[in-house]
């Protein structure tokens, strides 16, 4: 268990004739952020014979983060040069916002290999967050790779190929959004003549907000060449995010500047590739390396 914590004080003085504020001006914002985890881990490691080894984990983390904010302003001074909120020539300003998020996780992995030259990993992870609605506040993501040394399962030594690996994979990816987004409610503002003033927010909110899912595949290889002179290594990925939280713009007309809805499949898809060349590599040590790499 841990905890991070912080607390910071600002001041701003303004002395009298300063071009914006001629009778000067004094504020105090106060700031305070706290992140606490407490995290569980079990872990095992089994070599079940000479060419087989498993390793595998459970977890969960429990993370807590609050924070809050205070601005007071003095936007005149009844003195010069006394810079407290108690010398405001007019009325004080002032503004407070505290926000509390909370998110449960469980988590697990297990990794294979065979004979050191095919592997297995596979991942699962849910969280359970505290600004999603309660009906769509779970969310599960998992992952799953493979991959295999050809050179070693077919035991290549000679020719030009040195090494030769392939991959696969895929995984998943959640996440939530900015607290207080599901229901709208209403801010006290600067009192007008002693009354009491409230506003409603500009923003609508969205009650039925889903959890954000990334969801991704790449499949790859690493070749070399003549005793590592050449190496190539070449990936191809696909991405597919949707549910994303967007706060679309509304017409002022409306009486509101945006409203937050989940929108949108975003499709990221592309190539890359490495080239690595050692065009000169002496015996007194002197090594040129040369790297070029693509991507589209």
């Amino acid at each position: 268990g841990g905890t991070d914590y912080n607390a910071e004080l600002r001041e701003r003085r303004r002395a009298w004739s300063t071009q914006r504020f001629p009778l000067g001006s004094y504020r105090e914002e106060k700031v305070i952020f706290q992140e606490t985890n407490l995290d569980f881990l079990l872990s095992m490691s089994k070599e079940l014979n000479s060419t087989f080894n498993l390793s595998a984990y459970v977890g969960g983390n429990l993370m807590r983060q609050t924070s809050s904010y205070s601005d007071v302003f003095a936007p005149q001074l009844t003195v010069p040069g006394i810079f407290s909120i108690n010398n405001s020539r007019v009325a004080i300003q002032a503004s407070a916002y505290n926000f509390e998020r909370r998110i449960n996780s469980l988590y697990a992995s297990a990794q294979a290999s065979y004979r050191n030259y095919l592997f297995l990993e596979l991942t699962a992870r849910n969280d359970w967050s505290s600004t999603l609605p309660s009906a769509n506040w779970s969310y599960f993501y998992p992952s799953a790779s493979v991959s295999a040394v050809i050179t070693d399962m077919f035991n290549i030594t000679n020719g030009p190929l040195s090494f030769a690996k392939v991959r696969v994979g895929y995984a998943g990816v959640g996440s939530d959004t900015r607290e207080y987004s599901l229901v709208n409610t209403f801010s006290s503002q600067t009192a007008a003549q002693g009354l009491p003033v409230y506003s409603e927010s500009s923003v609508i909110n969205n009650a039925q907000l889903m959890p954000e899912q990334s969801r991704s595949m790449e499949v790859g290889a690493d070749l070399r060449f003549f005793n590592d002179r050449v190496g190539l290594d070449v990936s191809y990925y696909q991405t597919r995010t949707e549910n994303q939280t967007i706060p679309v713009p509304l017409s002022i007309t409306t009486g509101y500047s945006a409203r937050i809805i989940n929108a949108g499949l975003v499709e990221n898809k592309g190539i890359e590739v490495i080239l690595n060349l050692v065009p000169v590599q002496l015996a007194n040590g002197f090594k040129w390396n040369v790297d070029v790499n693509f991507s589209r």
